[in-house]
């Protein structure tokens, strides 16, 4: 039985090989980078972008809105290890097992990778609470402190996101494509941390646009095609007349989104938790705290972000003011609230080492502690991953502000507990 990712790629290029859609030929196959796959993506990418085709048939439109999506599919299962190994081993037969973890975890989770094994020799630069390398180590292993040891006292934000890293100027590729934009068909909108940001809308339809938010060299990026590794910015200039403009520099690989005015509100229904790597913040959505918006801290921006919604194009941001102790939040977010996971007290959790003598979480699934579930650390991202490969939920090591410790997932368990040994 076809997969749905195969039948769409079947009638939008009548083949279901993704090497074939992205443009990759046998030849590069073999010896398939990054960047070959980069390239090839923004080439097919800019060719069927629905921009492209605005001017055409209705039923032109929609052919290549599907090729475009196809695209992004083949560079988003091609781009990931995971993904890419299982399809060239199977193909496209099982739909789940080219889930996006972005989607399915709802957290900072960027892939599902690998237990970390990598980093003996660099343990102290990022390791879990309760496993920081010690003064004293040896050729037989390493001697961890403990998870007090580690997090109390700990008082540092993160630096920024890595869906936050601009690409540089070297990896941009402008391709002499500028386009200037007067206005009214832009807005430059105050945000709460005291910036700015862009919005530009979709051709003639002023209820679609983009989002781009300022960077350290003064231009504004398009949040959405960066997170699809695309680079799209725009510069405030002034003609001969003082008047303002916006230069554009290459076409979006995104799809706009739904404009809104903005708004800010208040509330005291959150809760700000310290993390290995600076703090998150939950914002409940409702008063009896069933579902809520994950935020984390941004420390450049002084600011929270959603995380959700800025995988999905918007930044929508979050302040906590000091003197009166209330929240200040955007209020339209362009996402879902997720279901909210109760904590894991410090009773029904303990770290310990694996086998191989990595930190290891547990977390017991009964009262008695007769089973559990087990958790391997991985240093890149910072935070514990099920071990089992077709769950692969992900916990963090949290610290309320009144000085509570606490496991939190994110999604429920896929797989059943193991007994505990």
């Amino acid at each position: 039985m076809s997969s749905a990712i195969s039948k769409r790629c079947l009638e939008a290029f009548q083949t279901d090989d993704l090497y074939t859609i992205i443009g990759i030929t046998a030849e590069e196959k073999d010896d398939l980078t990054d960047a070959k796959l980069k390239k090839a993506y923004h080439k097919k990418s800019k060719e069927w972008h629905p921009d492209r085709h605005a001017d055409k048939h209705p039923e032109e439109r929609v052919v290549a809105t599907g090729k475009f999506q196809v695209i992004a599919d083949a560079y988003r299962i091609l781009g990931n290890p995971r993904m890419k190994a299982i399809y060239d081993t199977e193909g496209l037969l099982d739909d789940d097992n080219f889930v996006d973890t972005n989607d399915e975890v709802n957290n900072d989770q960027k892939e599902t990778p690998e237990e970390d094994n990598s980093g003996d020799e660099a343990a102290n630069e990022m390791a879990p609470m309760g496993s920081y390398q010690s003064e004293e180590e040896n050729d037989e292993g390493i001697e961890y402190s403990t998870y007090e040891d580690s997090i109390d006292g700990y008082d540092s934000d993160v630096i920024l996101p890595e869906n936050e890293e601009f690409i540089s100027d070297e990896e941009m590729d402008y391709s002499s494509n500028e386009s200037d934009v007067d206005s009214p068909d832009y807005e430059i909108r105050p945000l709460l941390n005291g910036k700015t940001k862009l919005i530009t809308f979709y051709f003639n339809d002023r209820s679609k646009c983009y989002h781009y938010y300022l960077n350290g060299d003064n231009r504004y990026y398009c949040s959405k095609c960066h997170s699809e590794k695309h680079t799209c910015c725009a510069v405030l200039l002034k003609n001969a007349n003082g008047e303002q403009y916006i230069q554009m520099k290459n076409d979006h690989v995104c799809e706009p989104i739904d404009y809104y005015d903005d708004e800010i509100v208040t509330t005291t229904n959150f809760e700000i938790y310290q993390k290995q790597t600076g703090k998150e913040l939950f914002i409940f959505a409702d008063d009896d705290r069933s579902h809520f918006y994950q935020y984390y801290h941004v420390k450049q921006k002084k600011c929270y972000v959603c995380d959700q919604c800025t995988k999905n194009g918007k930044n929508t941001q979050a302040i906590l003011n000091p003197k009166t102790g209330e929240l200040e939040a955007e209020a339209f977010h362009q996402c879902e609230p997720q279901s909210y996971i109760p904590k894991i007290d410090a009773s029904q959790y303990l770290i310990d080492k694996s086998n191989r003598g990595k930190p290891q979480l547990v977390v017991f699934a009964d009262r008695f502690k007769k089973n559990c579930f087990k958790f391997h650390w991985h240093k890149k991202y910072g935070y514990y991953i099920c071990n089992k490969k077709p769950c692969s939920i992900i916990a963090k090591l949290l610290k309320s502000s009144n000085g509570e410790k606490f496991v939190q997932m994110y999604k429920e368990h896929k797989c059943h507990p193991v007994p505990y040994e």
